[in-house]
C-alpha cells in the first residue's frame, strides 16, 4: 500500500449498546464513545469498491476502486451496478 492515501475511522471497542458510536470520521474531535465511556480506537485504512461476495472478507487487492472518503465510493459502486459495495478496509501503516 505503499503511496496510497489513507484515511481514519474510529470506533467503540466495545459496543456493549446499540448506542455505542458506530465506525465514523472523527470529525468531532471526539475521544470517547458517548454512549459507554470507553476511549475510541482509530483505525486507518480506505474504502474500497468491491464485487459483492456475502463472506464480509474483503481485501484492498480485490478492489475495483480505492477511495479515502466514502461519498465518492458510493458514488463509484452505484455507476458499477448492483454488484458492487463499498468496504472499509482497514490497512497497515
Amino acid at each position: 500500500m505503499s503511496g496510497t492515501k489513507t484515511t481514519r475511522e474510529y470506533r467503540c471497542p466495545l459496543r456493549v449498546s446499540s448506542q455505542c458510536m458506530p465506525p465514523t470520521p472523527n470529525r468531532s474531535g471526539r475521544t470517547t464513545c458517548a454512549a459507554c465511556g470507553s476511549k475510541l480506537l482509530g483505525i486507518t485504512g480506505v474504502y474500497a469498491v468491491v464485487p459483492w461476495r456475502g463472506d464480509g472478507r474483503y481485501t484492498v487487492s480485490q478492489a475495483a476502486q480505492v477511495f479515502v472518503r466514502r461519498g465518492p465510493a458510493q458514488m463509484a459502486a452505484n455507476a458499477l451496478g448492483d454488484d458492487y459495495v463499498v468496504r472499509f478496509i482497514p490497512v497497515l501503516d
